[in-house]
């Protein structure tokens, strides 16, 4: 990844409809500013659409607009098209980006993290997952699965 210029911005995030590949590749051809595809890439097929129309340099992957399975096959389609990978959320708890960030550690060349949604929340449901200082993720000392504990229940 190495478009980003004088901007000083490092990625721009589906500025179009997600149906609007025309308008996303005419972004692409006007700007130094790499294009993450988020609406417009839900699936592995999706993906491919993306490559093929030159619509997107970065596939934002999110466990919650498709599953985990289907992330890791949007992974795999994104490195066979040789676009950049971004791992993102929804408005999510821990529980869904702790899983994002082992995912995202576990296949690696994740270039932007995006993973802050549980900043947002007043009160957690949870406790553990992903230790964030500043911009790093700590993930070291899970020994097994998510390390996510539940300390209430809806």
């Amino acid at each position: 990844m190495e478009r980003v210029g004088a901007e000083k911005v490092a990625l721009f995030e589906q500025p179009t409809r997600p149906d609007d590949l025309d308008g996303m590749r005419s972004f692409r051809k006007r700007t130094r500013v790499l294009l993450a595809a988020d609406e417009s890439a839900r699936s592995p097929a999706d993906v491919a659409v993306l490559a093929a129309h030159r619509a997107a340099d970065v596939i934002n992957v999110k466990i919650s607009k498709c599953s985990v399975v289907d992330a890791a096959d949007m992974i795999a389609a994104a490195r066979a098209f040789q676009l950049g990978l971004m791992i993102g959320g929804m408005v999510e708890t821990p529980l869904a980006m702790t899983v994002s960030a082992c995912l995202a550690a576990g296949y690696g060349g994740f270039e932007f993290v995006d993973l802050d949604t549980p900043l947002f929340m007043k009160d957690l449901p949870t406790r553990g997952g992903f230790r964030q200082k500043g911009p790093h993720l700590d993930l070291s000392h899970i020994v097994s699965g998510h390390g996510i504990e539940v300390t209430r229940r809806g």
